[in-house]
């Protein structure tokens, strides 16, 4: 059966999607650019400013990326700050979160040990600031909160939605290299526009829990989620047993982990699964740019790849640990997803015991949604999960909470 030997990863280096998304050969450059661009439908960025922010960049060239990127963070941050000064919030808030997309560009291809990350106004640290000036103006409630852990304690945001009374929540574990303002554009907005709360985390060596803590990746996420799920049943604003799971990427594996081990859970939604840890590893220098490669031994902790397949030797989700799920368990997968192969959706989707649905967004579709986490059509994303989502909750019809 599949599942419990190695999976063997081997996407497409070279997606049929569109030029507008995928620009470049380069497919690590390329995939972090589609990310952008599919954010952006969500506000995370405007497509004119990010093609002018492209016209100097020469892909593999970490250097003008960070050149282009941080000009363009200033430029609209600067817009941000004046449309608050004259009192126009809307254009305001508008504005710090495509400055906080355009800052976290600006510092993705930086080397850990470059100044520019080490100094106090560094790029990652203003996206963050431009996030959380942002959130002053949002329409649905936000808090920035710290749920306490074994050895410290993780950054998050807990979105609410605007209407009164309790809600159901979603846990959301970021892929490797993603954050907790990222993870607004993907589904945060999306879930309280739906009245559903969004709690979106920086789990240990991502965003800020690695960056101001220093806490590297531990893929064991059966160790913090419980304290995540306790944190939640304690808030009067959510509904204890109304609590679901949903990881992308490599939060897909922590979430599938976590689940077979976290009773408490409504279902678990692998939005791009990960079986074998140590099969994607194996292939990552075929995947990313050095820069990409350097900052991921750093997050995980690794001197060198040597290091890293030593330790990671053997990791991979098995039927010992998945079918000790019990939770109902949804994957959704992009057929030419271009970093993890859909052969991992198809192995763990053969090894799952309890209740199941899987979806492989194709090609023939016609709309896209066929990259890794469907960033080439995020719509596609929701109009998958959300439905899902909502039954389990046992919802009803829900009337979107918008913007006055």
């Amino acid at each position: 059966m599949p599942g419990i030997e190695m999976v063997k990863n081997n996407p497409k280096s070279r997606p049929d999607v569109p030029n507008t998304i995928w620009r470049w050969k380069n497919r690590d450059y390329s995939y972090t650019l589609a990310r952008a661009i599919g954010e952006s439908a969500f506000g995370g960025g405007d497509l004119t400013e990010i093609e002018l922010a492209l016209k100097g960049i020469r892909v593999g060239n970490p250097e003008s990326w960070y050149q282009n990127w941080d000009d363009m963070a200033d430029n609209v941050e600067e817009i941000a700050h004046n449309a608050e000064q004259n009192g126009d919030l809307v254009t305001s808030r508008d504005a710090y979160l495509r400055a906080c997309t355009y800052y976290r560009l600006a510092d993705h291809y930086l080397y850990p040990d470059d100044p520019r990350r080490l100094e106090m106004n560094n790029p990652f640290s203003r996206s963050v600031v431009c996030f959380e000036r942002a959130s002053k103006n949002f329409w649905h409630g936000v808090e920035k909160v710290q749920i306490g852990i074994e050895g410290g304690s993780l950054p998050a945001y807990l979105f609410t939605p605007r209407a009164p009374g309790r809600s159901p929540a979603l846990i959301f574990l970021n892929d490797f290299d993603t954050t907790k303002e990222e993870q607004y554009f993907a589904l945060g907005r999306a879930a309280v526009e739906r009245g559903i709360s969004c709690l979106c985390i920086d789990a240990p060596g991502q965003g800020e829990a690695l960056r101001t803590r220093g806490m590297k990746f531990t893929l064991a996420s059966e160790t913090f989620l419980p304290a995540i799920v306790n944190f939640l049943r304690q808030r009067s604003e959510i509904e204890s047993d109304k609590i679901g799971l949903i990881g992308w990427g490599l939060g897909g594996y922590m979430a599938a982990r976590a689940a077979a081990y976290e009773k408490r859970l409504s279902f678990c939604f692998v939005w791009s699964a990960l079986v074998d840890v140590e099969s994607v590893f194996d292939s990552l220098y075929r995947l990313l740019s050095r820069e990409s490669l350097v900052n991921t031994l750093f997050a995980m902790g690794f001197s060198d790849m040597r290091e890293g397949k030593e330790r990671l030797k053997g990791l991979r989700l098995n039927e010992d640990i998945v079918r000790q799920i019990r939770c109902p368990v949804f994957i959704l997968h992009g057929r030419d997803d271009n970093l993890l192969g859909v052969e991992q959706a198809e192995a763990l989707y053969n090894m799952v015991d309890a209740q199941k649905n899987m979806v492989i967004v194709e090609p023939a579709w016609g709309i896209g949604g066929i990259l890794h986490n469907q960033v080439d059509n995020l719509h596609v994303a929701h109009q998958v999960i959300f439905p899902k989502v909502m039954k389990e909750f046992g919802m009803g019809v829900i009337k979107e909470r918008m913007a006055a």
